[in-house]
């Protein structure tokens, strides 16, 4: 670890903050400068035309009083004044014309279809009335204006593109803000159904065992098909205590668990020193919101005093969050200048961020260091883990990511934030120019965990009993495989003698009541055991250790 002694007056990234790119979030503009950039009110561009020309004609008329030689006669001045006459009323009738035929004002000609015309805020207006008049039902203005928007982010068919107002917009301010109820699971639509990018750790959803790439069927019964990811964090959110009954949905097994919902705290960054090697500290990073880079200077510092001499960067499940977050934490591995994120925006402009270390950026990382990363590591984990690669020459260890380059800003409505739109404005590519979305990072060492890592959790809400026979029961005779009870040539899906027999020596082992039977008590004892052997199994990261320990 170093502290760079160069400081300049400035720190760029901070004074030009770019969007986010994420889960879920972004990093806000500010409304009145927003104001400044965007299209001008029409009625304000009409103005500062009209005064220009009055002030032009005020200048000419001085100059002439001016000079009496140039001083026009009755008739010459009456002219003047019969051609200009002609020339408004030309203008006036073109104008009128046009705006009947189009539904376009002065100010909106050739500006393509980025100005919605008078035509198009009539049908907008009719559509409503209709609906107010002719709906059998209540017909609630701030429901039907709240659709409409939604519906015109919706039509854009890009999943990041969202509305938000009361409860959405809700969830959207508490990802950066630490903490949200619910069960802890980073979701997105994808081809009509909802998909599993990651779950937060020790979340309900993690400690039940859900992963990354499980689709989401249903929440309490009610399918989640077609619905957007706003609609069934509606569903799968709620007051912590309370239970939701999830099925899911992982390779062409189906399950249900019921979860209970629990406040889940950001916390984004956790380490510790690894078991095996005393001198490596793994730092796990869940998310990146407005501290992280602050959690993460503060780990690194407490493992050094517990003796690390080099580290192990694990953004495995990690679903992204602020692209200023991953930018700042991007600054500590690397040199003044080297590049972190370049960001095209719409019209194909292209900006460089690049690492600089000032007062704000002091502290610095210098011991070796590789990176983990799987199928959950998505947008803002995949720009930390391309500038670690490709400008720090850092290590990647796992499986390729998740795939997300795109940019999101979040625009507020109004000063109160009540409602905001985040809108995909841009993409993002990697030091060297790459563009990694539904591509993913691919690591430099390629590493899967073992097979049983991906084996479903055991409905705990329900009894297993010989007879069984289901997807479920071939399940959980994987898991007793896995855990050294069965013989992989019995899994046949039916609960039969050996699988009694199987689960019997199973709860002997772990002081269960030996019934043969799979109650609520043996299903969390079989999850938990299985859990712990994952941990101890893990591939992934024995691999990463021993690629940093060589550094």
């Amino acid at each position: 670890m170093r502290v760079n002694p160069n400081e300049s007056n400035e720190n760029e990234l901070n004074k030009n903050q770019p969007p986010e790119a994420d889960k879920t979030t972004a990093e806000q503009p500010d409304p009145d400068n927003m104001a400044i950039k965007g299209e001008a009110d029409p009625s304000q561009t009409n103005e500062a035309t009209a005064d220009e020309e009055t002030t032009q004609t005020e200048e000419t008329t001085d100059s002439e009083a001016s000079n009496p030689t140039n001083k026009k006669s009755p008739a010459a001045f009456k002219g003047w004044h019969v051609a200009l006459l002609v020339l408004i009323t030309a203008a006036g009738t073109y104008t009128a014309t046009n705006a009947a035929i189009t539904g376009r004002l002065p100010w909106q000609i050739g500006s393509g279809q980025g100005v919605l015309s008078a035509s198009d805020f009539r049908q907008l207006e009719k559509t409503y009335e209709l609906l107010e008049t002719n709906f059998f039902g209540d017909v609630k203005h701030d429901t039907v204006m709240g659709g409409a928007l939604n519906g015109m982010a919706q039509s854009l068919g890009d999943p990041y593109t969202s509305y938000y107002v009361d409860e959405e917009n809700d969830e959207l301010k508490s990802a950066t803000e630490g903490k949200f109820e619910g069960i802890g699971a980073q979701i997105q639509a994808q081809n009509k159904q909802i998909v599993v990018i990651s779950p937060i750790k020790d979340s309900p959803a993690d400690k039940a065992g859900i992963k990354s790439g499980d689709i989401l069927l249903k929440a309490d019964d009610q399918s989640l098909e077609d619905k957007t990811a706003e609609e069934a964090v509606k569903l799968l959110r709620g007051k912590a205590n309370t239970k939701v009954k999830v099925t899911i949905k992982r390779s062409d097994q189906t399950q249900e668990l019921t979860l209970t919902r629990a406040e889940i705290p950001i916390e984004t960054v956790s380490g510790s020193i690894d078991k095996t090697n005393k001198e490596v500290g793994v730092i796990q990073i869940s998310s990146f919101a407005e501290n992280t880079a602050t959690e993460f200077q503060q780990t690194v510092e407490q493992l050094l005093k517990d003796g690390a001499k080099r580290f192990i960067l694990d953004l495995r499940g990690n679903p992204g969050g602020l692209l200023t977050s991953a930018i700042d934490l991007a600054t500590l591995f690397l040199k003044d200048g080297d590049t972190i994120v370049k960001v095209v925006d719409k019209a194909g402009n292209q900006e460089s961020y690049t690492a600089k270390h000032d007062q704000n950026h002091q502290f610095t990382v210098a011991e070796p260091t590789t990176v983990l990363v799987n199928e959950g590591s998505a947008s803002a984990s995949e720009i930390l883990a391309g500038a670690l690669q490709q400008s720090a020459h850092k290590k990647i260890v796992g499986t390729k990511t998740y795939g997300k380059g795109t940019v999101q800003t979040v625009i507020p409505y109004d000063n109160n934030k009540d409602k905001q739109l985040k809108i995909t404005t841009a993409h993002w590519l990697t030091p060297n120019g790459t563009w990694i979305n539904k591509n993913g990072i691919t690591p430099d060492e390629t590493v899967d965990l073992p097979d049983y890592a991906n084996l479903l959790v055991i409905d705990s809400t329900k009894t297993y009993k010989q007879g069984d026979k289901d997807s479920a029961i071939a399940n959980i005779q994987r898991i007793l495989v896995a855990l050294d009870v069965l013989d992989e040539r019995n899994v046949n899906g039916q609960f039969d003698e050996a699988t009694k027999q199987a689960v019997t020596t199973f709860q002997n082992d772990h002081d269960l009541s030996a019934t043969g039977e799979i109650d609520a008590n043996t299903a969390t004892q079989l999850t938990k055991v299985l859990q712990a052997k994952i941990t101890a199994n893990d591939t992934q990261l024995q691999k990463a250790i021993s690629t940093v320990t060589n550094e």
